[in-house]
């Protein structure tokens, strides 16, 4: 569209042109008052302006056609923020944030918080507050998600009758505030998921210390007390062991001056609205450091994305497990931008070089839980892994391997070397 504009504007000069000598000739020339002609002139443009003005911005506005072209999901998202009651807590797509119609049109609401398009539901709401959700339709299922999750969210996906590319989710707060807590599973330990806002180190305890606790696949121990996990925005999975009663976990936040507080309920998030994922651990530059700048838990392989926490070049490795449904051949694919292996059971199936590839290979695999190690070195621009696969021989298109077919982590592993 810029392109476009450019290149009629040499044409939009010389006609402005022409019609500014062609009126000021006539001024200079003609007998009557040149305050009256100056007078009508200033009128009729000041009509014009007013026409021009009226048409553009008001009876467009409203025009659902108009809506339906170009920057559509930006205009309805800063609109919708706009008129958000102060009690709803508004969140969008990176791709969203600090739009021109975001600044101009909802310049005293800006979003509560920003996503990127491979995030998960459920997201961050504190408790007692709406959820007003953006994602754009490139952007994960966002939609068949809060359907699954929440019983009286509601979808948006038409305006004025017209599909766009935005996708609108309203979450109510008794929906929210029903998915905070702890699960107890059969073995009596206590499992939820842990909604973090803000990527940096966390340092973790129980209010208990005979309580074992397990985050993200590492154990933390009595010693372990001033130790840093760093943590990325995102679902981290924790378990709790060897109590009767609910947990009560405790933390100090990044670059916080407070003491050891309780979690709030708000960010713990009931085991049964949490998926399955891989541990992903990522690391600045590509050298073989072992410590990560943060870990998180993600639900896919499935990504695509323009921006990411850390500058480029990075690597990320996930670890953990494929619950393979039934014993037989499966068939991997694979695309993707930039360096990375694929390994299960230890065995490299796939691996790519620097340039963008595709490629596929068939695995036989049993019934049961396989460990799967994934490490990915993106050098520059974007990033893409796209991980699918499919019963060999199927016709049916490979497809992403479903967060519920993840598992995690395989064993738990010292979150320090600190002896207890």
């Amino acid at each position: 569209n810029t392109l476009r504009a450019v290149g009629v504007q040499p044409i939009a000069f010389v006609l402005a042109a022409t019609t500014v000598i062609a009126l000021a000739r006539t001024i200079v020339t003609t007998k009557l008052s040149k305050h009256v002609v100056l007078g009508v002139v200033g009128c009729g443009l000041a009509l014009t302006a007013w026409s021009d003005v009226s048409g553009y911005f008001d009876a467009n506005r409203t025009r659902s056609d108009v809506w339906a072209v170009h920057s559509t999901p930006d205009t309805i998202a800063a609109e919708l923020t706009k008129a958000a009651p102060e009690t709803t807590f508004v969140e969008g797509v990176a791709f969203l944030r600090d739009s021109r119609q975001q600044q101009y049109l909802a310049r005293d609401r800006p979003f509560d918080a920003v996503f990127g398009s491979e995030n998960q539901l459920p997201l961050y709401v504190p408790q007692g507050q709406d959820g007003l959700l953006f994602a754009l339709r490139d952007s994960f299922d966002i939609g068949s998600q809060a359907e699954r999750l929440y019983p009286d969210a509601t979808v948006q996906r038409e305006f004025d009758g017209l599909e766009s590319e935005l996708i609108v989710v309203r979450v109510p707060a008794d929906d929210i505030t029903d998915s905070f807590g702890w699960t107890t599973r059969d073995d009596d330990v206590f499992t939820a998921a842990l909604l973090i806002d803000q990527t940096g180190p966390y340092r973790f305890r129980m209010s208990d210390p005979t309580a074992g606790l397990v985050i993200d696949g590492a154990q933390f121990r009595p010693c372990d007390v001033n130790s840093d996990m760093l943590l990325a925005a995102g679902l981290h999975l924790v378990e709790v062991s060897g109590l009767d009663d609910p947990p009560v976990l405790q933390w100090i936040e990044p670059e916080s001056i407070l003491p050891w507080t309780e979690v709030p309920l708000d960010r713990i998030v009931q085991r049964q609205y949490v998926p399955g994922g891989l541990v992903a651990r990522h690391f600045e530059g590509v050298d073989t450091r072992p410590q990560p700048d943060f870990v998180e838990v993600d639900t896919t392989l499935d990504l695509r994305m323009h921006e990411f926490v850390l500058p480029r070049p990075y690597r990320t490795e996930w670890t953990g497990g494929l619950d393979v449904p039934a014993s037989g051949s499966y068939e991997f694919s694979l695309r993707t931008d930039d360096e990375l292996t694929v390994a299960i059971d230890g065995e490299i199936l796939l691996s790519n070089g620097t340039e963008f590839g595709e490629q596929s290979v068939v695995a036989d695999l049993d019934e049961g839980i396989h460990p799967v190690a994934v490490t990915y070195i993106d050098r520059d621009g974007r990033s893409e892994v796209v991980l699918r696969w499919r019963p060999a021989g199927s016709t049916d298109e490979p497809v992403p391997m479903a967060a519920e077919q993840l598992v995690p982590w395989i064993e738990t592993r010292p979150l320090s070397d600190c002896t207890s």
